[in-house]
């Protein structure tokens, strides 16, 4: 589960939540020229992706562009997929 706040239509914060309600992080995003950590989790909460996302004026929205560390389901890692504005590139 998350709960994404906004402000002018820009998300400023984002919360990630585990199925029991405890808190996998809570992320400010004070400054959209300056890139944010995000996540998808599994159903039981733990992280599935880690993603890195960028700002991007021409679509007005954060878009995954960078690397992006995945999970299995129990929370060990199972590699690096690259994406640029927003499409996966390389995995």
């Amino acid at each position: 589960m998350i709960d994404e706040y906004y402000s002018v239509g820009v998300m400023t914060r984002s919360v990630w939540y585990q199925p029991d309600g405890a808190v996998v992080a809570d992320v400010i995003i004070a400054d959209k020229t300056k890139p944010f950590v995000g996540f998808y989790l599994n159903q039981n909460g733990t992280i599935r992706k880690k993603l890195t996302y960028r700002f991007k004026d021409h679509d007005w929205g954060w878009l995954a562009d960078g690397p992006c560390e995945c999970f299995d389901s129990d929370g060990h890692p199972t590699g690096i997929e690259i994406y640029t504005l927003g499409k996966l590139v390389s995995d």
